[in-house]
C-alpha cells in the first residue's frame, strides 16, 4: 500500500491541493519494467507501452483523501514522527542532493525545493561538498 510521509507539517496538502493532471494505466509484464528508486510500488518502463487506462484528476489532494478513506492509501503525518525517523528521511533527501550532484545545478526545481522546505539538509549537503 503506498504511504505518503509528511516531511514536514502539512506537506501533502501544501503539494498536492489544487493540482491537476492525468493517471495512465498501462498493462507490462515484469521484463517491461524497472523498480523505481525509493518508491516501491511505483515501476518505470524500460520499453513503451500501450496505454490502457486514463484517469483525470481535478484536485490531487482530493483524490489522495479518498484513497486514504477507501484503504488504499496511507498519510505518515509529520506530528507523528520522531526526530530519529525525520533524521533518516532528511539523511535520504541529503543522499539523493549527492547522487544528482545538485551543487552543480542549485537552480533545479528538486534543488529549489529542498532549499525551501528543508534549509537545514541543503546547508548540511552543501559543508560536505566543500
Amino acid at each position: 500500500m503506498p504511504v505518503y510521509h509528511e516531511l514536514y507539517p502539512d506537506a501533502l496538502r501544501q503539494v498536492s491541493e489544487g493540482v491537476r493532471g492525468y493517471i495512465y494505466e498501462a498493462g507490462a509484464g515484469e521484463k517491461q519494467v524497472l523498480p523505481f528508486k525509493n518508491i516501491p510500488c511505483a515501476r518505470l518502463a524500460a520499453e513503451p507501452l500501450a496505454v490502457t487506462g486514463c484517469l483525470e484528476v481535478k484536485n490531487a489532494y482530493e483524490l489522495f483523501l479518498e484513497y486514504v478513506e477507501q484503504g488504499q492509501m496511507r498519510i505518515g503525518r509529520f506530528e507523528d514522527k520522531s526526530e530519529q525517523e525525520l533524521s533518516r528521511w532528511y539523511s535520504m533527501i541529503k543522499g539523493c542532493l549527492k547522487e544528482k550532484e545538485m551543487v552543480k545545478i542549485p537552480d533545479c526545481s528538486y534543488a529549489v525545493f529542498v532549499r525551501n522546505r528543508f534549509p537545514g539538509v541543503w546547508e548540511e549537503y552543501l559543508r560536505e561538498e566543500v
